[in-house]
């Protein structure tokens, strides 16, 4: 079982490489198996404004054993005040809920379905993982950062080809087609791309090479 919290607003603009590495963040903490209990440091005390402010975060949230949804709390410490070391800071707290998924969730799936015509195959927790050829280091919110013209889960040679061979092509087409384009990249990789944009350029056909053999 994994737990998923709510989804975010887009971010702001710029710099939009903050976007992709916001979902790919390790956060350290523990986890009773008796009590049910988890606790979650998402970051120590850092210094974000130098002589300025300080801030550190974390969770604790009780998770149900028989798979409902947990309940707890997020708290954030803001230090504004020398030494900047969080242990005067002000503190601030709101509820948080974790709702349980199914180990095969896929949050985007409707999405690519209705824009692309065939669901996203790759899953919340294979785009979370940290490998990149087995669907890793995506975001679960963006239906179109894994470059899969067909949708078979597998991008060939034959679908980089086939991108490359519409270079130029704008819709409605043909030759265009929206499986085959993407919109520009919000980084930090090359396939981190966005909703077809009408127009296959060569940022299309590269962001395509990349992902070639990876596989969900």
């Amino acid at each position: 079982m994994c737990y998923e919290t709510f989804k975010p607003e887009p971010p702001p603009q710029p710099p939009l490489s903050s976007f992709s590495s916001a979902y790919h963040q390790l956060a350290f903490g523990g986890y009773s198996p008796t009590s049910g209990l988890l606790l979650l440091n998402f970051f120590d005390c850092t210094i974000f404004l130098p002589s300025q402010l300080a801030v550190a975060a974390g969770m604790a949230s009780q998770l149900d054993k028989a798979g409902g949804s947990g309940a707890g709390s997020i708290v954030l410490n803001a230090d504004t005040t020398s030494p900047f070391d969080c242990a005067d800071g002000t503190v601030t707290s709101g509820p948080l809920t974790l709702t349980p998924l199914a180990f095969d969730h896929n949050e985007d799936s409707a999405e690519s379905l209705a824009v692309l015509g065939h669901a996203d195959p790759c899953t919340d927790r294979r785009e979370l993982g940290a490998t990149a050829s087995t669907g890793g280091l995506r975001d679960p919110f963006n239906p179109y950062d894994f470059y899969d013209p067909n949708g078979d889960g597998t991008i060939t040679q034959g679908e980089v080809n086939a991108v490359a061979g519409m270079f130029g092509a704008e819709a409605p087409g043909p030759p265009y087609l929206i499986t085959h384009d993407r919109g520009p990249s919000v980084g930090p990789n090359k396939w981190n791309t966005t909703a077809p944009d009408g127009t296959i350029i060569l940022a299309d056909v590269l962001a395509i090479s990349a992902q070639f053999g990876h596989e969900c």
